[in-house]
């Protein structure tokens, strides 16, 4: 299943004109949220939502128009459009990524976010 995901995300990005994973990123992002909306209507979840939802680093807005397309397209499926972000919860995330040594993916998990995250890392080495 993780291979569907990828090529799903994966695609939209080598077809889009801009070249551009910021123009890409919407697109790629309503794709992986519907196939998460599909698994949970097959599997009898009616609430699904995106841990994209509690990153300071991700447009929260790109994230719930996303969830409420995917959403639509599984009637009985409902995008949960929670703020992780309010509410001491970003604190508790980082507090909670600290204390477990969880990793915490920066980039969106496609072969071009984590190439411009590198050539970030190279532009600050420099």
């Amino acid at each position: 299943m993780l291979n569907n995901i990828m090529t799903i995300c994966e695609t939209p990005c080598r077809d889009f004109k801009s070249n551009s994973i910021e123009a890409a990123l919407p697109e790629m992002l309503t794709l992986r949220l519907t196939e998460t909306a599909r698994y949970a209507s097959e599997h009898n979840f009616q609430v699904f939502t995106s841990t994209r939802a509690s990153s300071l680093w991700k447009n929260l807005e790109q994230n719930i128009e996303a969830g409420r397309m995917a959403a639509s397209f599984y009637p009985g499926t409902i995008f949960w459009e929670h703020n992780w972000r309010i509410g001491g919860l970003q604190d508790r995330r980082n507090q909670l990524l600290k204390e477990y040594d969880f990793y915490n993916q920066l980039y969106c998990g496609c072969e071009f976010s984590m190439k411009r995250l590198e050539q970030q890392k190279e532009n600050k080495a420099e």
